[in-house]
């Protein structure tokens, strides 16, 4: 009986999950703030004269702020590599992808640093906004970025899968 390898962990640097969340939540926060005027839409519910207006910009920060928290969050996920396949980081789960499902890896070197954008099938929707940043399709993809400890040897791995 052939025993499995235990998987091999790569883990960003920079702080946990929750530190992420947390500061992106900030960032977020500020950012809506000043793109909907969420202060101009509160003191006119203040004076009585809150409007279908200012309930639909309220609506609109809420939903553009979740989506680029969660975006943001989950940018600079952790990955796992097993023999079945990879295991990315999503909020505080992984989310599981066999070998067959992996399509391709992309360098994405339209930026000021190295990323890697790796194409499967099917991941979450908001994943689909990652192959369309870094694949320039509307894909489902998570990012490599080179500050990952040890990404050369990833992408080798990855790469080595696809061959095969």
């Amino acid at each position: 009986m052939k025993k499995s390898r235990p998987p091999v962990h790569y883990i960003y640097p920079f702080g946990s999950w929750l530190g992420r969340a947390a500061l992106w939540l900030l960032l977020t926060v500020v950012l809506i703030f000043a793109l909907f005027d969420i202060f101009g839409a509160m003191e006119n519910a203040l004076n009585g004269v809150f409007g279908w207006l200012d309930a639909l910009r309220l609506a609109a920060a809420l939903l553009a702020g979740g989506v680029f928290w969660a975006y943001a969050t989950n940018l600079y996920p952790n990955v796992d590599v097993a023999e079945d396949g990879l295991r990315v980081e999503w909020f505080r789960g992984m989310l599981f992808i066999p070998w067959e499902r992996v399509i391709r890896v992309k360098e994405a070197n339209n930026l000021g640093f190295k990323a890697y954008a790796v194409q499967v099938k099917g991941l979450t929707p908001l994943h689909r906004l990652y192959g369309m940043f870094y694949l320039r399709r509307f894909y489902p993809a998570f990012v490599i970025f080179s500050n990952l400890p040890e990404y050369e040897k990833l992408l080798e791995t990855v790469r080595k899968h696809l061959e095969a």
